[in-house]
């Protein structure tokens, strides 16, 4: 199966997923209070902190050695899992003695459920990693989706029916117990079950998950910081209120990480060979994300009151502030730095990034958020995260010996930014004429519409690779379902 293709099907199966996961908020602000959804929001934050802590980057390492060694995936696999299972038990033994503090800062006694659920949403669950070191997205695509699904049906569901937030936090927790066992079925039936202990493969993946994981437990603090300081601080509403504001449309993320995840097992034997081709094809890539995120910034930060308030409802127009300095973020990320450091395994580099980037994060998030409230935590991310890309930036450069000039390809960046700019004024005009639904929805079509024409005019090569592409890969089902019809 073909890259491009592969980070389509995969790309498809993160949007699909985000799409549903994304009603569920919809949903329960509609039906929970603010102080309730808080609470639930707390419970998801402290098991994403605390899942992340103790996995760490653990299953990341399938990416890279099944694609490296194809051979020992069963042994990497097997022992991927012990690995898990070692620093989730230590990690939540440690966790229930000093629960009391803990509860000292929390809104109300979850630690059971928290357990429970954070060691089953941690354990066995590594059959995504493995189907990407293989470049199997079909699997992915069927897996993923069919989770996601699962999880919004329980909680919507023990809303709906019971609006009380024990019952749908021990139905969620029901459900990863349910998953756990699912995992194990799947591995035993693909024989990645299996009893042993190969020393060099073990130092190997440790070489790989050591800086990694700390590196990616710095860059989860980065991100977090602020809702924990928030959550802790001001209480579990304003903790709703910027999480509404970050949660933003990932639409780069999602695709980034598709892109990205595909690209990976290509550019780390094209790096075992001691070839750059690889970052050939990365500085394509970042072109794509930002022929998708620049237009769907512009229309989320010029419509950002709109946009919450529609969704979210009106009790949550604090969030606007927080939701364009996120918006700022995902600009930023259009241009990503990780992957061909990753490649390389040279991981080092991105532990000590993020350590300037907490270094920075820390001090602003403490004296912004006093003087600007919760939008300020927003600002010490954003300021963090560029920290962050400038040096991993300048880790590239390093590394594979290239000048800025080389880091990207830069005339053809410059002409999506200058299509971008001159769709702008119909978003102004179609606030002029009307501020209603119906007209935001309208000059923000014209103007996606706009941007694209504007950019084929430019005769951006990549971009217009790109499109030919994805008409050739959507052709046979749109010749499918016609046949139906």
């Amino acid at each position: 199966m073909g890259l491009m293709q592969s980070s389509l099907i995969l790309g498809f199966a993160r949007l699909t997923n985000y799409a549903v996961m994304f009603v569920t908020p919809l949903i329960l602000v509609r039906m929970l209070d603010v102080e309730t959804y808080g609470e639930y929001r707390e419970f998801l934050l402290y098991s994403t902190i605390l899942a992340s802590l103790f996995a760490l980057d653990i299953r990341s390492n399938l990416n890279f050695i099944v694609s490296k060694r194809p051979l020992d995936a069963p042994l990497a696999t097997s022992q991927t899992l012990c690995m898990l299972l070692l620093t989730t038990s230590v990690g939540l033994g440690i966790f229930v003695l000093g629960q009391h503090w803990f509860l000292m800062k929390a809104s109300f006694d979850f630690v059971v459920p928290l357990v429970v659920y954070v060691f089953f949403v941690i354990n066995f669950d590594v059959l995504e990693n493995y189907w990407l070191g293989k470049q199997q997205p079909r699997n992915v695509l069927l897996f993923s989706t069919t989770r996601v699904l699962a999880r919004v049906s329980v909680v919507i569901g023990a809303t709906l029916v019971t609006r009380d937030l024990l019952t749908i936090i021990w139905s969620i927790v029901a459900l990863e117990v349910l998953k756990g066992f699912i995992c194990l079925l799947i591995l035993w039936r693909l024989k990645l079950l299996v009893v042993g202990l190969d020393r060099e493969l073990l130092k190997e993946q440790l070489r790989y998950i050591v800086p990694l994981s700390m590196a990616g437990l710095l860059f989860f603090a980065n991100e977090k910081i602020g809702h924990l300081y928030i959550s802790a601080t001001l209480g579990a509403s304003a903790l709703a209120v910027y999480t509404v504001g970050t949660y933003q449309l990932p639409i780069i993320a999602i695709v980034r990480s598709a892109v990205a995840d595909t690209l990976f097992p290509v550019m780390v034997k094209h790096s075992a060979m001691n070839s750059h081709e690889g970052m050939d094809l990365w500085k394509i890539a970042n072109l794509y994300y930002c022929f998708l995120v620049f237009p769907a910034f512009a229309i989320l930060f010029f419509y950002a009151e709109e946009f919450i308030t529609l969704l979210f409802t009106d009790a949550y127009i604090a969030a606007v502030d927080v939701f364009r300095v996120a918006l700022l973020v995902m600009l930023r990320q259009s241009f990503e730095m990780g992957t061909p450091l990753r490649a390389a395994n040279a991981n080092r580099y991105m532990l000590l990034g993020n350590i300037m980037a907490m270094s920075c994060n820390l001090p602003l998030l403490y004296f912004l958020s006093k003087t600007v409230g919760i939008a300020g935590a927003a600002v010490a991310w954003m300021v963090g995260d560029l920290v962050l890309s400038g040096y991993l930036a300048n880790r590239i450069l390093a590394r594979y010996n290239i000048t800025i000039a080389q880091l990207a390809l830069w005339s053809q960046t410059f002409k999506v930014i200058a299509a971008a700019a001159l769709a702008a004024p119909i978003l102004f005009v179609g606030r002029a004429i009307s501020e209603s639904l119906v007209m935001v929805i309208l000059s923000s079509l014209i103007y996606a519409l706009a941007y694209m024409l504007i950019a084929k005019q430019m005769h951006i090569r990549e971009i217009d690779l790109l499109m030919g592409r994805v008409a050739d890969a959507a052709r046979p089902l749109v010749l499918r379902m016609r046949g139906r019809a």
